[in-house]
């Protein structure tokens, strides 16, 4: 993920939980997003703690972007951090359904703005359509989300919607999709 990232012109930078859990910390030093990678999200919601997880709430409340990438985006969801209190883990019991290289997802106009870098002002006023269009990517045990279309919590919601959704689980003999 870093070194994918890192060929955009990104800067990453590198924090330790207890900066990210002082409330206000990203915010005053500067910082557009907060990335949490993969691992084990039970282990980042205790290192957070009650504080940590306020503070992540308040960074992304306050404007700040949150990248949640497997065990970040379990802890983005409802009964996590609550970030998306309309998203919720499918099937937390089966996470680990395995790894391929490739895996197919079906593309959402949705999937458009952030595929195709469009800006937001011109994806608005002419949105291309992706809708339909295949994407073969990799897949290495992450989560399986949906969208409680009643909001969630409160039913608020968060306005959270769909950019691809799995056309495939495992494709072919050993994960191997003929292409």
């Amino acid at each position: 993920v870093i070194e994918t990232l890192a060929e955009t012109g990104l800067a990453l930078t590198p924090v330790a939980t207890a900066d990210v859990a002082t409330h206000g910390w990203l915010a005053a030093n500067g910082f557009d997003a907060l990335l949490v990678p993969g691992g084990f999200a039970p282990n980042y919601e205790d290192a957070l703690g009650d504080a940590g997880a306020q503070a992540v709430r308040a960074f992304v409340a306050g404007g700040g972007g949150y990248l949640g990438i497997c065990a970040g985006a379990y802890l983005g969801c409802a009964e996590w951090l609550e970030l998306l209190p309309d998203v919720e883990v499918a099937d937390v019991d089966h996470w680990a359904r395995g790894k391929t290289d490739d895996l197919v997802a079906t593309l959402a106009d949705a999937a458009a703005p952030i595929l195709l870098g469009a800006d937001a002002a011109a994806a608005a006023a002419a949105p291309p359509s992706l809708a339909g269009e295949r994407l073969v990517t990799r897949y290495a045990n992450g989560p399986l989300l949906e969208i409680d279309a009643s909001g969630g919590a409160g039913g608020a919601g968060s306005g959270a919607v769909a950019v691809a959704t799995f056309t495939s689980d495992m494709c072919g003999l050993k994960g191997k999709l003929k292409r």
